[in-house]
This record gives structure tokens, sequence and C-alpha cells, in this order.
């Protein structure tokens, strides 16, 4: 089999199309040499005699009106027609009888249906019958194209028919249907049947063009046997062989259970084939998710139906067919669904698809739904939390079923709490009947339950159970459940008045990632839970809404489901990564309370009703979220849009007493609205400012329905530097991972820890399991930068923020003497540091610290999430927070520190003048880096326990060890881009600011005489980034940050002796701060030096 399939034969032959030049000599060779042969059945062949008969009706039309079809078509090779046609031997002795049908198992049938009615031309109204909206006409150009060799190139004893196409175009609903396509075995391979089926293409669109359709004919059908149904030794060629050939040539399959009528008196109908389409200019498509997919509206296979079946059944006098239970089936399928699915390879539908919901009235659906209960839920819902009772399932469908019978488009309302609502429960069942035999009982192969929320315009999808089977079956019988569900609630929605169909289409899935890893076997009698493979449904366009959903309770006596997830279809409706609070609180209290109302179970006193409530109110939008990203155990709030006082409230009062940070009444005046009782003019220097101040917070519900705060971030952005600012990490020490609570805990609890975002198992040490392997400063670090590079964007900045900055304090153990460190560096201590030695030597009396400032970086190979580094000397307890300390995993995850001696700005809280502390930036491909060609000097630590003091220009600076992993961070929802990693090379760091020499001053002027050296590996080897940060970028953003933080204080504080340099014009940002010692300390190192350098290790592995 070729991947391509030519449409240029090797044999250019001459086409005749026997519409034009009948010869009946001609056209008996084809039917002989190539359709006998092909088709040894009566069923599956039509008789020569009704060839012949259509051939006359046509001649016959075309006298009559006039009309010549020479003057349309031009044949390679196939000669010219004199003006009244080739003659026959065969007269018309019936023109006003209907056409006999020809469907076979190996041929292709194509045509689109569609009302033309307004669009014909008027030379050709006296062909059409007299039509209503549920009557077309049967008339039918037939056509009959042969392919031809030419005699200089014909072998001898070898036919001339190459190969034919017959086919034929249905005026009244401008459609075409190619009924047979043939290549004789002598001339096969080369590429005639894609140029047969394009020839027939071109002139069933000109047909159409002839009838006034501008864009050619609407749609061309197909017929190929089903290779589920068809065994290959029962067939010309293997039925999945045809199929990829016809998928080749553009060929899809349409997800419709299809019925071909009765052909004769003799025989029934034929239930073995699948109906095609070919993919055409004028075949619609749609997006969907990722993919994006063809269709056809409903309404056009309607119409082909419908004119199908008239035309087999009225010339056996079948004039009731439209009562038929198959034909009936079909348009209910039709009729529930807008858009038809056109699918890929592989053809296979070894299914029906069956909505009980509309057809519970018969006692054969009742015990469908009953036996879909006992055979498919139970065995997979084994607790009693996820599944209700049988009882509710009937009740509801003989509800919806006898009102879907007569009130259908009308609401069905029901008091709840002054809303009137409309629920639809629907189960639909893929059914499968052995050997086709009807009277056999139907196999249940899976099955989906969803239900409409016709108060808030919702539709929600619980159960999705598939069976299992060769070719990824399991997936396409999703697939074609959850296409068929979406198409339904569609309707739903149409028929509830709401035009524009549901307003979102949500789905009950796992939280668990492990879950979603299910193996589907071969085995097609085992069916599963499908709505947990989260890749599949991703792919399907699905996204995990962020919150903290809780399924109702089902029954009386059932708990809520604390399990379960939420997601959301994603459709041309929801155009934002995010959703309205609005929406999800209007869905989730409906869905609680008409559930409530069904179960008596009372919901006012429920705590977990409550707690989702309050989350979903916290925000005004809830993000979307891949569903492969695990579902995390808190939410993040940003203050700056949806500001809570109690919040606020209660983080500041549960901080550190020693820690210096803006007092309550600055961050309200710094976050609140305008409707808050706040300092608004710290808001309006902000926004005149061009600053953006947020505080992101992580909650949590434990205990009862309040939130409880684990975690918080502080950061802000600055228009003029384009910089933004990470000033304050909290987490609450309670409710982190930290080795304090972790070790301590037994095998038998289930408390193994694995680091690194690994969940572990579930334990009822305090509530401290459900934050394992979630690393709570990590996440709060990520939203921070998305929220920054959000900002940057918004002002223009479409590349995003220029740097952004962390400032973490200094440990006050760091403080504290060499020899007491040891204690610190044991593995097992209750609180991680870092691995390596940071020293600092001021040579100043400050008031906060002693003189010789120095900062130890503990060492735990254990350890590696931010959460764990926190400043264990401040003093709180375990109710309180602590802010984490520069760490190893703040630089594995691209926070690289830079090499300046740093200062934070005096709040006033604790200190009056600035305090030192650790700058480190996040490294994005925006840093520049130094050229390819620099030759740096190196220097090693030996010793990171040993401290060394330099004059007062010197210090030690830490290393910390190069993570063998590439940074990647999160990102906008807009931005797909990922950061990549600084290169390292050696420092040299001779700008005298930090001399990394452990050898006395004799020792170190002799290495600088040296010529430098490669460097070879060793532990802990401090090196310097290839990238670094423009001094005049630094020195803009300290400005603009420390005027920024003494202009707000100076509002709240006008006659504070702290701040005497403080002025009152805020266009003069520098004068603000020129007198601050410590300012002027940072300022002065960045004159001494061209480029600030990042700093980090290269451990050896």
């Amino acid at each position: 089999m070729r991947e391509i399939i030519s449409t240029q034969p090797k044999i250019k032959p001459l086409l005749v199309d026997l519409r034009k030049d009948y010869d009946y000599q001609t056209l008996k060779r084809f039917y002989d040499e190539l359709m006998l042969p092909n088709f040894p059945k009566e069923d599956e062949l039509e008789p020569l005699d009704n060839w012949v008969e259509m051939f006359q009706e046509g001649l016959s039309s075309n006298f009559e009106e006039d009309y010549d079809f020479d003057t349309y078509y031009d044949y390679d090779g196939g000669g010219a027609a004199t003006e009244s046609g080739s003659t026959t031997n065969y007269t018309n002795n019936s023109n006003n009888s209907p056409k006999t049908k020809r469907y076979e198992s190996s041929s292709s049938s194509s045509s689109s249906s569609s009302p033309s009615s307004g669009n014909q031309s008027p030379s050709f109204s006296g062909r059409y019958s007299t039509m209503d909206e549920n009557h077309f006409s049967c008339d039918v150009d037939f056509h009959v194209v042969l392919a031809l060799c030419p005699k200089e190139l014909k072998q001898e004893n070898q036919s001339d028919i190459m190969g034919g196409v017959v086919f034929e175009f249905y005026p009244s609903i401008n459609c075409g249907c190619v009924t047979y396509l043939l290549v004789n075995s002598e001339y096969r391979g080369q590429g005639l049947a894609g140029m047969l089926l394009k020839e027939a293409t071109e002139r069933l669109m000109e047909n159409g063009r002839q009838r006034g359709h501008l864009g050619g004919c609407n749609a061309i059908f197909l017929e190929t046997n089903s290779s589920e149904k068809v065994n290959p030794e029962d067939d010309v060629m293997d039925p999945a062989k045809r199929h990829s050939i016809f998928h080749k040539l553009g060929i899809r399959l349409l997800d419709f259970d299809y019925i071909q009528p009765p052909l004769s008196n003799d025989s029934s109908k034929c239930k073995d084939l699948l109906l095609t389409c070919l993919i055409t200019p004028n075949t619609p498509k749609q997006t969907l998710g990722r993919e994006e997919r063809y269709y056809l509206p409903s309404s056009l296979l309607k119409n082909f139906l419908m004119v199908f079946w008239d035309s087999c059944c009225s010339r056996l006098d079948y004039f009731d067919w439209r009562n038929d239970i198959d034909y009936q089936r079909m348009m209910d399928q039709i009729k529930r669904r807008e858009r038809i699915p056109l699918l890929d390879l592989p053809w296979e539908r070894p299914w029906t698809l069956l909505d009980i919901r509309d057809s519970h009235g018969h006692e054969d659906c009742q015990q469908l739904a009953i036996r879909f209960y006992n055979e498919v839920l139970l065995p997979n819902y084994a607790q009693n939390e996820e599944l209700e009772p049988l009882e509710s399932w009937l009740n509801m469908l003989e509800n919806n079923g006898a009102m879907g019978q007569t009130l259908r488009g009308q609401q069905q309302q029901q008091q709840h709490g002054g809303h009137l609502h409309r629920n639809n429960f629907h189960l639909l069942v893929a059914l499968r009947y052995p050997e086709d035999d009807i009277n056999q009982q139907p196999l249940i192969c899976g099955g989906l339950v969803f239900e409409y929320h016709g108060a808030v315009n919702c539709g929600l999808l619980t159960y999705v159970l598939v069976g299992g089977g060769p070719k990824q079956r399991a997936e396409r019988m999703g697939r074609a459940l959850i296409q068929r569900a979406v198409d339904i609630l569609e309707q739903d929605a149409v028929e509830n008045g709401h035009l524009a169909g549901c307003n979102a289409i949500f789905l009950e899935t796992a939280q668990d990632q492990h879950k979603s890893d299910i193996i589907f076997e071969e085995n097609a009698d085992s069916i599963v839970e499908i709505s947990h493979k989260h890749q599949f449904l991703e792919k399907m366009g699905w996204q995990r809404v962020d919150f903290s959903y809780i399924q109702p309770s089902l029954t009386y006596d059932k708990k809520p489901g604390r399990s379960l997830s939420l997601a959301i279809l994603s459709t041309d409706r929801i155009r934002k990564p995010y959703l309205p609070n609005s929406l999800l609180l209007s869905f989730s209290q409906n869905f609680w309370k008409s559930e409530s109302t069904r179960t008596g179970y009372w919901i006012d006193d429920d705590n977990d009703y409550k707690k989702m409530i309050d989350s979903l109110q916290r925000r005004k939008r809830i993000p979307l979220v891949p569903l492969t990203l695990r579902s995390r155990p808190f939410v993040l709030v940003n203050l700056a849009a949806d500001y809570h006082a109690d919040l606020l409230q209660s983080l500041w009062s549960a901080l550190p007493q020693n820690h210096d940070i803006e007092t309550l009444e600055q961050m309200q005046g710094l976050l609140a609205p305008s409707s808050y009782f706040a300092p608004t003019t710290l808001i309006q220097q902000n926004n005149s400012n061009g600053t953006n101040t947020h505080l992101v917070l992580a909650i949590n519900y434990q205990d009862g329905s309040k939130p409880t705060i684990i975690g918080a971030v502080v950061f802000e952005y600055y228009l003029r530097s384009n910089c933004g600012i990470i000033s304050h990490l909290f987490v609450k020490k309670s409710s982190s991972s930290l080795s304090l609570n972790v070790m301590h805990l037994n095998d038998d609890d289930g408390a193994d820890v694995i680091v690194n975002d690994t969940l572990t198992s579930d334990s009822s040490n305090g509530g401290i399991s459900m934050y394992r392997g979630w690393d709570i400063g990590k996440e709060l670090l990520n939203e921070a930068v998305d929220i920054l590079n959000k900002n940057a964007r918004s002002r223009t900045h479409i590349s995003g923020p220029n740097a952004i900055f962390l400032e973490t304090p200094l440990n006050n153990q760091f403080n504290q003497n060499q020899n007491n460190q040891n204690i610190n560096n044991n593995n097992n201590s209750s609180v991680n540091n870092l691995n390596t030695l940071f020293i600092r030597n001021q040579n100043e009396n400050l008031n906060h610290q002693t003189n010789n400032s120095s900062s130890l970086i503990h060492n735990n190979n254990n350890s590696s999430t931010l959460t764990n580094q926190i400043d264990s000397s401040l003093n709180y307890d375990q109710s309180k927070y602590s802010q984490l300390s520069y760490n190893l995993a703040l630089q594995q995850n691209g926070w690289l520190m830079v090499d300046i001696d740093y200062y934070q700005p005096p709040r006033g809280k604790v200190s009056k003048v600035g305090r030192p502390a650790i700058l480190s930036v996040f490294y994005t491909s925006q840093l520049p880096t130094l050229p390819k060609d620099s030759s740096p000097i190196h220097s090693i630590v030996k010793n990171t326990t040993e401290l060394i003091h330099n004059n007062a220009n010197q210090g030690i600076k830490s290393t910390l060890p190069k993570p063998n992993f590439t940074i990647s961070s999160i990102t906008s929802d807009q931005d797909n881009h990922q950061y990549t990693r600084s290169p390292l090379i050696v420092s040299s760091l001779n700008n005298g600011l930090l001399n990394l020499n452990n050898n006395n001053n004799n020792n170190n002027e002799q290495q600088q005489s040296e010529k430098p050296q490669p460097p070879q590996q060793q532990p802990n080897e401090i090196l310097q980034s290839q990238s670094y940060v423009p001094k005049d970028l630094i020195r803009s953003f300290l400005s603009q940050y420390w005027g920024n933080v003494y202009r707000r204080c100076r509002s709240l504080s006008p006659n504070d002796k702290q701040f005497p340099l403080v002025m009152p014009d805020p266009s003069k940002r520098r004068a603000l701060i020129v007198g601050d010692e410590y300012y002027n300390k940072m300022v002065e190192q960045i004159k001494r030096t061209d480029k600030i350098h990042l700093l980090e290790t290269n451990p050896k592995l």
C-alpha cells in the first residue's frame, strides 16, 4: 500500500461519461467485465436494466428542457457527442417510475443533503416535484464515467476498460452519491481510484453550480463495509484495507448508526455498512479543545436519508417506511444532535448508542437501565459514597421520559429556595448485538450518565465507563460517548430556550493523578471508568477548575464526596483561562439544592458545602488548569484582586513580632478598594507611580468552614524600571512539610517522605500529610512570577519584566559563633537550611546584630524544598508564620544570588535603618550574558565551615550546589516559553566586593600575577554565572523600590523622625533616600563595577 494515493495515473485514460455519450454496448461490457466479477451476490448488485432505465430518464429530461450537458464537460479523449446525444436501442416505457438504488459491500456512496428551494435556477423549476419541509423529490442525475485505455497503449488480449465510477446527483437536496468505484485488476497501482473519485467530485460540484448553488454540491456520501461485521474472506477486498485507501482519498466516517433500506422485495435492511463522506471545501469544521474536527449539519444528513429511503422503498411499495423502527432510530439520532462528527481511522462502529431517557417507556429500555446499574456500575463503584441508589435513577428516568414526550421544550418547574429549575437525567448506553441477531439480548459494552441543569443552563457528566478491546477501542468508545452527550446537552439547552447552547459542560473526575493511569486490556468484556484518564480527557479539551470541589451527598445517610475534582469542556464560549465565580456558585448551589431535595439531605449545616462556597466567593475569577497537573490541596488568593479584610487581619495578627514589614494600616491602604475604610492615598500614589502591590495567600479549609492561611507572599511591580520585587515569603510552620513534623512519623503511620513534589500517603499527624509533596513556598513564588509577568505585559512590556528580584533575610543563627554550627549540621535537624557557607563581615556596628555579621548556611542533603528552609530563629509559636531564607531549592528553581552587599529598606516596624539581606534574581533569557571569550579566574572554598575575615571590602560568598536539571518556570496563560538555564563560568570576582580566597594576602598577590589556569572540578566550587544584571537596571530599581517604601511610611507617619530625609515632592525620587547611609553603600558598590554578577555553585556530583 502506497503512502500517498496519486491522482495522476501512469497511463492517461480517456474519460467517457455515458450520460453524455450513451452507448449500450460499452455500458454492458463495463457491467459484465467489472461489475459482475466484483459483486457476485445478487443483493449487492442492481440489474443492468435499472441503469438503462435511468439513462433514458436523463435523456428524456434533457430533451424536454432543451439542455445540453456537453457544454459543461470536458472529457480527456472521450470524443465529442452529437447535439441529440448517442442513440440507443432501448425505449423508455416508464419515465415516471422512481429509480432503483444500488448499494453493495464494496461500493461507496456519497451524498449531501440540504434543502435547495430558493437557490434553484428558474429554468429547472419544472424538474422538481412539489415539496414541503418533510418531503423532497426523488429525481436524480445518473452518471457512469469510464476510464478507457488509448488504443496505442492497449495490450493484446487486454480490456480497454481500465475502471469506472458510478455516481448520482440529487437536485432537490443538492447532494451527491458515489455508488460504485472500481478499477480493473490489470490496471491497478496507477492511481486510477483517486483520479476517478476526483473526476466524480468535480462533476458533482458542477452539477450543483449549474442549478444555482455557487459553492457546488453540499456533500458527497459513500458507503463501505464495516470491518467489524464483514470478514475479509467474504469481500473482494479487506474492508480495513479499503478504509485506509478511502481515508487517504479524503473520505471520513460519519459518527452515526447507519442502516441501509431494503433494495428489493427479497432482501432485508443491511446493517453491515458504514456511511462516509468526502471532505470538500464546503465541509464545515469546528475546534473542540486541542482538536479540529470536520462535521456535517444534522439537517443535511436528515434530508439525504429521507430522499434515499423514499427512493428505495417507493419502488418496493413500502409506503410506511417512515414508521420503520430503524429509520426512526436514525431520525432520533439526528434530532438529538446538531452536528454529526466525521471520524478518522479506524472506521469501526461495533456498538450502537442509545439514550434510555427518550425510550424509557419501553420495558426493554428499563431493563437495560437496571442491567447497566448492576452489571457495570456496581463492580466499578463498590464504595457506597460514590454511587446513588438505583431507585433514584429509575424515578428520574421515568419522570424525564414522560415529560419529554409531551412537554419537550417546556420547563419542569420545582421550587428550590426561589429558583425554578428543570434537570434532565440521561443514561447513554453503548450496545452490541452478538452476530447481529436482533432477537438476542444486546450486550452492554459501555455507558455514560449525565444531567442537564436548566436553572443554570449547565451540563454535568458523572460516570463514563467503557469496555476494552483492540485498536484503542476504549478511548474511541469514550470519545463517541462524550461527543454524543455533549450534542444532547447542547440540544437540551436549545429546547430550554438557550439558543447558543450550554453555558458550561462539567465532568466529575479524580483528583489523584495515579488513578488516571488506566491500562485498557484487549478483553472486550472488561468495562472500566475512563473519566479518570486525564491525558485522554485533556486531549479532548477538558480542563480542571481550580477550586476544592465537593460532591453532594447521594443519599440521606452518605457523606459528601471529597475525592473528586471538577473539569470543564473548552468550547468557543469559554475563551479565557478562567471562569467567573458567579457561574460556579450558581451551578454548585443549584446542584447541591436539587440533590438535597431529592435525597432529603440537610445542607444548611454541612461544613463541606460551606467550605466550597466560601472558597468560590474568595475569588472573582476561578482559574482553569491542565488536568494532568496535580490538584493542589490549597487555594491561592490575590488580595489585590480579591480583597478580604478578614484574611488580611488574620495574617497580620499572626506574623512574627520581630519582623520588619508594613503595618496593617499600610497594607490596607495598598490593597483595599476605595469602599473600605483605609488610607486610600497609598493606592493613589501607587497608581501615579506605576506600582502594583500584591499579597497572595495560600489558604486551606482544615477544620470548620473558615479558611486557614498556610502561606503568603508580598511583592510589587515597578513600571519605571520594569522590575518586580518579592519582599516577603511566609509559610505557616504547622502547615508545612517540615522535617520536624515528618521525620518523627513511624513507617506504620504511612509517613514515608518523598520530596520533589511526590505525594505521600495520608496520615493523621495534625493535617500535615495533606501538604506533603507540595512545596507551598515554591507554589507562592511561581504565582508571584506569573502575576509579575502579567503586570509587565499589561503595561506594554510584551516580553515581561526586565528582572524579578527576591529579598530574603539573614538568619539570626548566622550571627552565632561558628563553634555552634555543628549542632545545626545534623541531618536530623528540625530545620533544614542551605548546605553552604555565606559570611559577610560588614565591619560596622548595627543596632540589631553583632559587629562581625556572618551567615551560616547549614548542610542537609535530605532537603530540597523551599518550605523546609525557614528562619527558625524567629520567635513564634506553632500558630505563627516564618519567613523563608535563601536556600538550595531557590537556586534549583532559578533564583541566583546578586553579587552585592544588599540592605532591605527600613519599614519602621522593627528597624529604623536598613537591614542586611540577600538579594537574588530570577533567571530569564532577557538577562545579558558575558562574552564567550572571557577568561575568568576561579577560587575554591575548601572548607565550607571555616570562617575567614578580611577587610571591610572583603567577605566570603556562599556556594550552592548546581542542580542537574533544566530550570522551567511558571509563565502566564498566554506565554508558553520556558526559561532556560544560564551557562556557568568560574568567577573572577575582581571588583573587590567579594574576595573568595582562603589563602593569605601574599598568596593572593601571587595568584593574581599568574596566568589563570582551567579549574579542576572540586566540591562546592564557587562559580559565577555567565549572566549578569546591568548596573543601570539595578540602580534604577533600587531607587524606585527604596523611594516607594520611604514614601508610604512617610504618608502614614508624617511626624516620625525615623524618616528625616523624606521629601514631600514625589517627583524627586532620588532625593527621598539620598541621605540614607545603607542605600548609599549599595550605590557606591554599583558605581565601582561595570556589571553585577550572579553567583551559584558547581558541586562535584
